[in-house]
């Protein structure tokens, strides 16, 4: 397991690493944030969420409605009045090289 920031590639449980302000714990997974600095706060994903919905919850869309369920966590986007290829056409550009 390698990586950009140069993780240990065969980390023990446990194993500690750190990087600048943030210290990481491989859990037998993943690393796992442990600790940062005041000047460079780890959000929880309840709070990255809460910052995003606001991004979708607006009326500025042109035949969408963007909605953020925070109970499922997920973005709920229903169209009015698009054909099912115009809604095709529209969603194309942003989604090409994410699969």
């Amino acid at each position: 397991m390698t990586s950009a920031l140069n993780f240990p590639s065969n980390p023990t449980n446990g194993q500690q690493f750190t990087v600048g302000a943030r210290t990481f714990s491989w859990d037998g997974t993943a690393w796992r944030i442990l600790s940062v600095s005041e000047e460079d706060p780890v959000l929880t994903q309840e709070e990255i969420q809460d910052f995003v919905a606001p991004l979708l919850n607006h009326s500025s869309h042109t035949n969408l409605t963007a909605t953020y369920d925070d109970d499922n966590n997920k973005i709920l986007l229903t169209s009015q009045g698009l054909t099912e290829a115009q809604a095709i056409t529209a969603v194309t550009p942003y989604i090409i090289g994410l699969s």
